[in-house]
């Protein structure tokens, strides 16, 4: 006996058509606020042109062009780019004209800015912090890997060789190339299994990379003061980390010499063999450790010799740190010197054992290496100076109008700086492009 088709009746087709309202609704509000609606990317074609690197830093400059930079901590170039950030948007402008070559705008705000190689690593806020992280070509702008994960609310960070590192005050993360993660430090907000990470309640006060190790300064709250532990950035699993070694920081009593308690240490410098780092005290030192976190030896920062030419009237006595703008340096190479800015000295350190070598008072910034020669930003311009010695050679006058120069980068024969004002904080910053007048 044949089977009777079922008929539809009119309520099946008045569900069916709700059924689809509801959903084209749903796609539309999902479509209306994704951040792929939200996003904008402009690509360069052809790439941003390449510079020719320098031969020497110029005997005077004049400023050719100024955009605001308030998510990067000192200038981004990779070869003829130069980057800017400013609420949501990462651009490449070419060196010479500060043209907009390409474009990656968002709705959200840019936590940090840096560059890893040919990439630039951007850094977007969310409401659980600095979370979204997108990989950008440099000369293009065309988008590469991207990752998203917990983070906190204020990030740093920078790269070293292959890999990045991104870090808070409570956690920390390493990742390579393709963005995946090699290593989750600190806080966990959903942890999987617990005593994966003992120590999770520390605050993390600096952290720096370094090949395949992470120097970091914490603060435990069940200890005297700062800790230096030195982490495996590539362990087995990234979310197990593996201590290479850890030591509590000893600052100098003038009574009792090394007691442990210090509290504003600092990372100076870091290398694949050692770690240097600032410790105040009676006496500030410079305190240098190996790969295991064994102290190797400490330099009193009060022996530190001026460089030839280089003092200033009325300048300070012996180094001056800042913990707040101290900006960790690695060796330069070919001159085998590693330059650590105080907040207010340049300090060479020899590259063999981080020795403190010379001292190039009244910086305002970060310096950086351009033909050869070391460029210091000071207030009444750029210092040049010996890259090797320290030894002052010239000036190049530079107007800035009021504003002080915070970090200095260089490609080809443009220096860039980072600037702000006295009243002014990171968020105004603008970058200047210099070229030979």
């Amino acid at each position: 006996m044949p089977v009777t088709p079922e008929r539809r009746t009119r309520a099946d087709l008045v569900a069916a058509l709700l059924i689809t309202v509801v959903v084209t609704v749903v796609a539309l509000v999902i479509w209306l606020r994704s951040d792929y609606r939200h996003t904008q990317l402009e690509v360069a074609s052809p790439p941003v042109p390449a510079v020719e690197p320098a031969t020497a830093a110029p005997t005077a400059v004049q400023e050719l062009w100024a955009a605001p930079n308030s998510a990067a901590g000192q200038p981004v170039v990779v070869n003829g780019a130069v980057v800017s950030a400013e609420g949501g948007a990462v651009m490449g402008r070419a060196a010479g004209t500060g043209e907009v070559e390409w474009r990656y705008q968002r709705n959200r705000v840019l936590c940090s800015v840096t560059n890893r190689d040919d990439d630039i690593i951007a850094v977007y806020r969310t409401a659980r912090g600095c979370t979204q992280v997108t990989v950008l070509d440099a000369s293009t702008g065309n988008r590469g890997p991207q990752r998203s994960s917990d983070a906190d609310q204020e990030l740093l960070i920078h790269s070293y060789g292959a890999h990045v590192l991104a870090f808070g005050s409570e956690r920390l993360e390493v990742w390579r190339t393709d963005m995946v993660r090699t290593l989750e430090f600190g806080r966990v907000a959903a942890p999987v299994n617990p005593n994966r990470q003992p120590r999770g309640g520390c605050a993390i006060n600096d952290a720096l990379l370094s090949r395949a190790r992470v120097a970091t300064v914490l603060h435990c709250q069940d200890e005297p003061g700062e800790r230096l532990v030195m982490l495996n950035a590539t362990p087995e699993r990234n979310s197990e980390p593996e201590e290479l070694g850890s030591a509590l920081i000893t600052t100098h009593d003038a009574a009792l010499g090394a007691v442990p308690g210090a509290n504003g240490a600092r990372i100076a410098a870091a290398s694949a063999q050692s770690t240097a780092i600032f410790v105040p005290g009676d006496m500030a030192e410079l305190v240098t450790y190996d790969t295991a976190a064994t102290e190797l030896a400490r330099w009193p920062l009060i022996d530190v010799p001026v460089a030839e030419g280089a003092a200033r009237p009325g300048g300070a006595p012996t180094v001056t740190v800042d913990p707040a703008a101290n900006a960790a340096g690695y060796v330069h190479n070919p001159t085998d010197t590693a330059y650590w800015f105080t907040g207010r000295d340049v300090v060479g350190l020899s590259a063999r054992d981080f020795r403190p070598l010379w001292r190039i008072p009244d910086a305002t910034g970060i310096s950086a290496v351009m033909g050869g020669e070391l460029l210091v930003p000071t207030a009444d311009g750029i210092g040049v100076h010996d890259a090797r010695t320290g030894e002052f050679q010239r000036l190049i006058a530079v107007d800035r109008g009021g504003a002080s120069a915070t970090a200095l980068s260089v490609t080809g024969t443009y220096i860039v700086e980072q600037r702000t004002t006295p009243e002014a904080d990171t968020s105004d910053s603008v970058l200047v492009v210099l070229g030979p007048a």
